[in-house]
């Protein structure tokens, strides 16, 4: 029995690339009603029908089984038979699978006081011929087609529904982009490396750095210190589990090792001086409904991987696509050609356009206009900038502990705590939302402060 991953955080390119290999070899997509669906112990149950079967080149792929949702396999199905997903969360949570299996069944099947009956009603369509209308249930069943998106399980084993979702989604998978955005990099003919990457049951991120575009930022990181470095450091997500390294930064050179050739040279800084900072890019997908594809820039920070995002240039494609027909989905090798190729293109041009001296060199001036506010009372303008950009109580608590631990007090050392902050957030989407709003963060401790 081979575990199924769904979540990983902090991976090198290799982890990530054989996690997705894995769910692509196990991935099956279906288009059933709601009469081909059930749930037990908490499991979506898929029953066995023509449409439940597709011919591939090594057989006859049948989806029928039973698959443990994920977090966003509950949301979506709750979102999908309008259930109330808080609800759904807490009865998951105190493993009250038959309150789980009542509140979908009968949502799906409708209500009445046998579920055979109802199974049996919905199959044959039975009517009262006096008013036309159904004589049973009182409630009717959900009377839409259902997008499941499933790992398959190994033989007599139970899959995982990743999500439940509209006939109208086309499906753009996180290998498929990030294969083809790895394309686009080359025809960019930028050299661009890829740096770490997350996966959550919503997301795929997957950070790049073009270190050979490299500035100075003395601004942004005057005075700073890694919270990752030194006794008592602070630790990445992730970076507990088996096979986790720090990856090398920078042209395969470790922050130490560059530190110690500049300082043969006579260039060097002290520790936590360095005022350099290159460029870099993330992409996001959702193959799960939970958000479009999304290229952004980024600016990297040589010594500990913070990534301040630059949200204003960002590139958006919204999954939606036409009304699909019932049964397994085999896309053509056409289809997933002209995706790729499309991908491709448009990394290639935002790449070429984004990773140039020219507009690197403007963006680091913008920031740099704003990082150098000081900061005294760290508190009380940590408390600010948690309520003008949303941060929570304890994200407020854990930048503020960034900020102190990394010596820099100034504007651009919140946007940095904010950054540094997010490597130990153990999920990945909340980490990536907290990236998001660092610049942000500067601007409000900026204005905080002043």
């Amino acid at each position: 029995m081979s575990e199924i991953i769904t979540r990983i955080r902090n991976a090198g390119v290799e982890e990530i690339m054989d996690v997705l290999k894995d769910q692509q070899a196990r991935q099956a997509d279906v288009i059933v009603p709601a009469s081909l669906m059930r749930y037990e112990r908490g499991n979506l149950v898929i029953s066995k029908d023509q449409r439940t079967q597709v011919l591939t080149d090594s057989g006859v792929l049948d989806v029928a089984g039973s698959y443990r949702p994920t977090a966003v396999g509950d949301e979506s199905m709750a979102t999908r038979l309008e259930a109330q997903y808080g609800f759904v969360k807490a009865m998951r949570g105190r493993g009250r699978y038959d309150v789980l299996d009542h509140v979908f069944n009968d949502l799906l099947h409708g209500g009445g006081e046998n579920l055979a009956e109802r199974l049996a009603w919905e199959m044959e369509h039975v009517s009262d011929p006096s008013t036309g209308t159904p004589a049973f249930p009182e409630f009717p069943p959900f009377a839409k087609n259902v997008m499941l998106r499933l790992l398959k399980g190994d033989e007599g084993e139970e899959g995982v529904l990743r999500a439940a979702l509209s006939d109208r989604y086309r499906i753009m998978d996180n290998l498929t982009v990030l294969l083809a955005v790895m394309e686009g990099i080359q025809h960019a003919g930028v050299d661009a490396r890829p740096s770490d990457f997350d996966l959550s049951d919503k997301k795929l991120y997957g950070r790049f750095e073009v270190p050979g575009l490299a500035m100075m930022a003395p601004k942004l990181l005057e005075g700073y210190r890694s919270p990752f470095d030194g006794i008592g450091r602070e630790k990445r997500a992730g970076e507990d589990r088996p096979g986790y390294r720090l990856r090398s930064e920078g042209g395969g050179w470790s922050p130490q090792a560059a530190l110690r050739a500049a300082a043969a040279e006579g260039q060097g800084y002290e520790p936590g001086k360095e005022p350099v900072v290159w460029a870099g890019f993330v992409v996001s997908n959702s193959d799960v409904g939970f958000g479009s594809r999304c290229l952004q820039p980024q600016i990297r920070i040589r010594v500990c991987r913070n990534g301040l995002t630059l949200l204003a240039e960002s590139d958006r494609k919204v999954h939606l696509g036409g009304t699909q027909e019932e049964g397994v989905i085999d896309w053509s090798t056409e289809t997933q050609e002209k995706e790729l190729a499309l991908i491709t293109a448009q990394t290639r041009d935002l790449v070429a356009t984004w990773m140039t001296p020219e507009w690197f060199g403007a963006q680091v001036a913008e920031i740099e206009k704003l990082a150098g506010v000081p900061v005294p009372e760290p508190e009380p303008v940590i408390k600010a900038v948690a309520q003008t950009v949303k941060f929570s109580k304890s994200e407020a608590d854990g930048i503020l502990k960034h900020f102190l631990r990394a010596g820099q007090y100034t504007s651009g050392g919140v946007a940095n705590a904010v950054t540094s902050y997010s490597q130990t957030v153990e999920d990945a989407d909340t980490a990536a939302g907290l990236d998001a709003k660092a610049i942000s963060a500067m601007k409000a401790a900026a204005k905080a402060a002043a």
